[in-house]
């Protein structure tokens, strides 16, 4: 998630239950959202443990119901729970007129399989009509949100077994492919940092002179024998502009140049401008592109290219600012040079490079035969000035790989299209609230009381 955050501290092998605030203490927002994640993660544990990897309640059988209709494809209105998380439809809808979905791709030929595919998407105030932030603090920033969204999408299948069986082979292959991630490391010159918070030793690991979260992405995946891009952002990508005017050619307008020189633009900057559809697309993503020019008088930004997105206000386009710049890569800098906007993921003697982002921080990539970098993948690296160093993961005192923090998938197989005069075959399940399996329960409970101690 793209937002204005300290650093994201939580992690389910801590086994922490809550967050206990103190009086008289400092408030951090890593504090308070890792109480909401901690909160979130049991009750969607929970739900994933009752309910199994997805279903309807019986009750309400119609949640996502897949049906034609002269040709159309429809969608039931209701609840669909998916690994635990809850997906709500409001109101029957079409598959091409689905909310969060609005380059829709075209039917296929049956036979086809229908599913959902559910994520969370992070939301700003610029990048919504909700009314989140308050307008009575007179423009001053407050808290994001965190927005689920579902998808229906559909894919081309033979089924040769009976749709059933295919659709649990498939749900099955969707979730192994989630876990095949490229993994990835970060580490630091292993020099300590002055004692005074205040002074920067020049051979200090992390040499920057603001703490920041080092937001790491991947661009796009492999391609012929391209490993792989990444990008990278000081700001955990949370560096954005809202657009004033909708685009029409490489000079665009935008509502606001940024609250300091930390927080604004520069000419030689990478960007990129995106909407409501290219964040809900899963489609390649476009190229970067240079600031070439800045008129603050005008709010108005040159960049190199016309813009790929950007045409339709109210798809809510924003330019957001990543921070890699060519450098030399003997002095720890990254390499534009192959890639030109992008950094590209290296190898050096039949293994992974270690890559020097700036200020001392470096990454090392990591894949496996059967794993792949996603383009969305990333990764958090908290760096903070007091102790010149990074936050990372240690085993024995060494950095480990860690898989990508999001953005995380979840899958479930709605139906099968066969072209039949039939109705499409329902690959949904219902399950049954727990009052009604009661009268089941206490059958078993009577007859465990009824059964004979040991040794009568």
């Amino acid at each position: 998630m793209k937002g204005d955050f300290s650093r994201d501290t939580f992690n389910p092998e801590n086994q922490f239950t809550r967050v206990l605030m103190q009086q008289g203490r400092v408030q951090l927002d890593a504090d308070f959202n890792e109480q909401v994640s901690i909160l979130l993660h049991h009750l969607r544990v929970m739900a994933a443990d009752l309910i199994g990897p997805h279903g309807a309640p019986s009750s309400a059988p119609d949640g996502f119901k897949i049906w034609l209709e002269e040709g159309v494809l429809k969608i039931g209105a209701g609840r669909y729970y998916v690994d635990g998380l809850l997906c709500e439809n409001h109101n029957v809808t079409t598959y091409s007129s689905q909310p969060n979905c609005s380059n829709v791709a075209e039917l296929p030929q049956p036979p086809y399989l229908v599913y959902l595919d559910v994520w969370e998407r992070h939301v700003t105030h610029d990048e919504t009509d909700i009314p989140i932030r308050e307008v009575a603090l007179g423009g001053a920033d407050t808290a994001t949100r965190a927005k689920l969204v579902w998808q229906v999408k559909t894919l081309k299948v033979d089924v040769e077994l009976e749709p059933e069986a295919f659709c649990r082979n498939w749900l099955k292959d969707m979730r192994k492919k989630q876990e095949l991630r490229g993994l990835m490391m970060a580490q630091h010159a292993d020099t300590a940092a002055e004692k005074d918070a205040c002074t920067i030793s020049p051979d200090a690991a992390y040499r920057g002179q603001e703490n920041q979260l080092y937001r790491v992405e991947i661009h796009d995946g492999p391609e012929g024998t391209l490993k792989g891009t990444f990008k990278f952002s000081r700001e955990n990508g949370a560096v954005i502009f809202p657009l004033a005017q909708e685009v029409s050619g490489a000079q665009i307008f935008l509502k606001h140049l940024g609250k300091d020189g930390r927080l604004s633009l520069k000419k030689g900057d990478w960007v990129e401008v995106v909407d409501d559809d290219t964040a809900l697309s899963s489609d390649k993503p476009h190229p970067l592109l240079e600031v070439k020019d800045i008129f603050p008088m005008e709010n108005k930004v040159k960049l190199s290219k016309k813009p790929f997105a950007g045409d339709d206000l109210n798809k809510h386009p924003i330019l957001r600012r990543w921070d890699q710049q060519d450098g030399i890569p003997e002095k720890g800098e990254v390499d534009l040079t192959d890639c030109g906007d992008v950094i590209e993921i290296k190898m050096e003697n039949g293994k992974y490079a270690l890559l020097g982002l700036e200020k001392g921080i470096q990454v090392q990539f990591q894949l496996d035969e059967d794993s792949e970098f996603k383009p969305g993948d990333y990764w958090l690296i908290p760096a903070r000035t007091a102790t010149g160093k990074i936050e990372w993961p240690q085993k024995d005192g060494k950095p480990i790989y860690q898989p990508p923090r999001g953005v995380r998938h979840h899958y479930a197989p709605l139906a099968i299209v066969d072209g039949n005069d039939d109705e499409p075959h329902s690959c949904r399940c219902l399950f049954d609230p727990l009052c009604q399996i009661q009268p089941v329960m206490d059958a078993h409970m009577e007859k465990y009381l009824a059964a004979p101690e040991p040794g009568e």
